[in-house]
């Protein structure tokens, strides 16, 4: 009886993003994740049926392009990777949440800490230089292109929440300063300064 309650609770606290990346995820969608994992613009998307729920559970004030660009970025990601800090704590606190008018400008934290995570030869899985390149560019359809390259190095294992909000935050020039700012302090919070100084 309490497994009903707790997954409906779950159910809930997702945003429409991650529950739009669980449908995908079913066997009878396998043809529209590919067609997004393939999409090079846009409009790509607009053919793709799984798209427009998207748009429709996202709702009026997304532009369709965004929603698109969101699609995008979720669809080469084979695994929600929701880890936790190592002690416990998550940078998502409540208590840090941002005023209604700035709802991104937490997130970042845990695409930061991915990307520092350290590979099989023991260096960040993404080089600061690659950070630096993807952090630096405004325009959201390179971001875009930048961060499914990106994905592609972790394994297509990234969280999924984050990253929608992540593109669709990249759209707005106060919410990609604050992003960029909390991707920067995450990921190098998280790597060896010491040896990544000259990447």
């Amino acid at each position: 009886m309490s497994a009903q309650p707790a997954a409906e609770q779950a159910a809930e606290d997702q945003s429409p993003a991650e529950r739009w990346y669980d449908l995908l995820q079913q066997d009878n969608r396998k043809g529209d994740r590919a067609a997004l994992r393939r999409a090079q613009q846009t409009d790509d998307a607009y053919g793709v049926a799984s798209f427009h729920l998207l748009l429709v559970w996202l709702g009026k004030q997304k532009p369709p392009d965004v929603a698109a660009r969101i699609a995008m970025a979720l669809a080469p990601i084979r695994q929600d990777r929701m880890e936790q800090q190592a002690d416990g704590n998550d940078d998502d606190d409540p208590a840090e949440a941002p005023a209604a008018d700035q709802p991104k400008s937490w997130a970042g934290t845990k695409l930061g800490r991915c990307m520092a995570a350290k590979g099989p030869s023991g260096t960040p899985r993404i080089s600061p230089a690659r950070v630096r390149l993807l952090l630096s560019t405004e325009n959201p359809d390179q971001f875009l292109r930048l961060l499914r390259s990106i994905l592609g190095q972790l394994d297509g294992r990234a969280p999924v929440r984050e990253v929608a909000d992540v593109m669709d935050g990249w759209h707005s020039p106060t919410w990609r300063a604050a992003i960029r700012r909390r991707i920067f302090l995450s990921y190098f919070s998280n790597v060896d300064v010491k040896e990544s100084k000259n990447a």
